[in-house]
């Protein structure tokens, strides 16, 4: 987890000192899945910082740690990840060797929310390539898969790929059309992000005041004990169970709150597209006009 928070962060020597050492507990406990994502991220992170020896050497050690037969969603997960770092170098043959063979594995799965992220990079694969028609087709597989299943970072991550595709094409109408739908969807994560940050926080500070209050207890119950006050011993030991269903009722209601929250936001920056876009029509219009 702290790995994954340092690699969000670009802060990535950070990140690969935690995947090592998870690799290395994990490889210690001979805990097979365990190293195999560890390594996999560690990986990750050699690509993001452009040294690709490193990064592929990793993963074909993970390759040899993993399971076709019996983990096919993890394996296929580790190929798409040699083909976005093929991709990355700009070796297009080889990504799309190891994006169609990750293809062959999702779809068998019906692992529709991992293909949209898979079908993108293989637009953008034909993109680089200058292959339209492949690319368009992708693309759109992988915007209709990612908007079905809610999945916003990779609904954007298509957007900017569609922008960059009506752009190479000079469709400038459609690309402005991608590129603000590009941004409100932005602004959504940005603000999930934000949400989440501050759920964590609250959540952190109420677990905080939990464990406090359970430490007090926990000297009033010793004192109860060995003073042989039963009532009083039962009393704590209520007052507990209370505490705890509290605190976990508000957890959830936090939860829920959160969440409606987010979908709120959702339906204002819909309403927000549309305005949008009802504008560039009409600038559009006007200018043909003239």
């Amino acid at each position: 987890a702290l790995g994954s928070l340092y690699s969000k962060r670009d802060e990535y020597n950070r990140s690969l000192e935690y995947y090592q050492k998870a690799y290395d507990i994990f490889r210690s406990n001979k805990h097979q899945r365990g190293a195999a994502k560890a390594l996999n991220n560690w990986a990750n992170v050699f690509t993001k910082k452009e040294e690709y020896k490193k990064a592929k050497k990793l993963y074909e050690e993970v390759l040899t740690l993993k399971n076709l037969k019996t983990d096919s969603a993890s394996y296929s997960a580790t190929l798409q990840n040699i083909g976005w770092m093929y991709l990355e170098m700009g070796i297009l043959d080889s990504a799309k060797l190891y994006f169609d063979e990750t293809v062959e594995i999702k779809e068998a799965l019906n692992d529709d929310v991992n293909l949209a992220n898979t079908y993108n990079q293989i637009g953008e694969l034909y993109l680089e390539n200058a292959q339209f028609e492949k690319s368009m087709s992708y693309l759109n597989k992988a915007l209709f898969l990612a908007r079905d299943k809610g999945i916003l970072d990779k609904e954007r991550e298509t957007l900017i790929n569609l922008a960059k595709f009506y752009g190479l094409r000079k469709d400038f109408e459609k690309q402005t059309k991608y590129l603000l739908e590009y941004i409100l969807v932005d602004d959504i994560v940005l603000n999930e992000d934000k949400i989440r940050d501050l759920q964590k926080s609250d959540l952190d500070h109420q677990i905080d005041k939990v464990n406090s209050l359970e430490s007090r207890i926990n000297t009033l119950l010793d004192d109860a004990r060995a003073q042989g006050n039963l009532l009083t011993y039962a009393f704590i030991g209520i007052l507990t169970l209370v505490i705890i269903i509290a605190a976990m009722t508000y957890f959830y209601i936090s939860l829920k709150k959160s969440k409606a929250q987010v979908e709120t936001l959702k339906d204002e920056m819909q309403h927000r597209i549309k305005n949008h876009l009802q504008q560039l029509s009409s600038i559009f219009s006007l200018q043909s006009k003239r």
